[in-house]
């Protein structure tokens, strides 16, 4: 009975950490958009990005990040970047 619950605890801490790096990755992705960026609404939104933890505040952050690389680099451009970051929920 202990190797099981060994290994089913195994498995939920292998899934936590996956999903934290998830969230980090995701974050990451984020950042790396803004950092293309000049203005101080990218730099305010980079500020909001870095203390968010919670996959949810992310997912929720993708339209203000759409608004603000539209603002500098067209539309198209950040309608295809903020896909990919959004494709990147999907291994949550």
């Amino acid at each position: 009975m202990r190797v099981r619950n060994s290994f089913w605890a195994m498995l939920v801490q292998d899934e936590v950490g996956s999903r934290d790096a998830v969230v980090s990755s995701i974050r990451q992705a984020m950042q790396d958009a803004l950092d293309e960026l000049s203005s101080p609404d990218a730099r305010a939104l980079d500020a909001t990005v870095s203390s968010t933890q919670d996959i949810s505040e992310l997912w929720n952050l993708r339209s203000d990040l759409t608004n603000v690389m539209a603002a500098e680099q067209g539309i198209e451009a950040a309608r295809t970047r903020v896909n990919l970051i959004t494709d990147m929920f999907g291994k949550y």
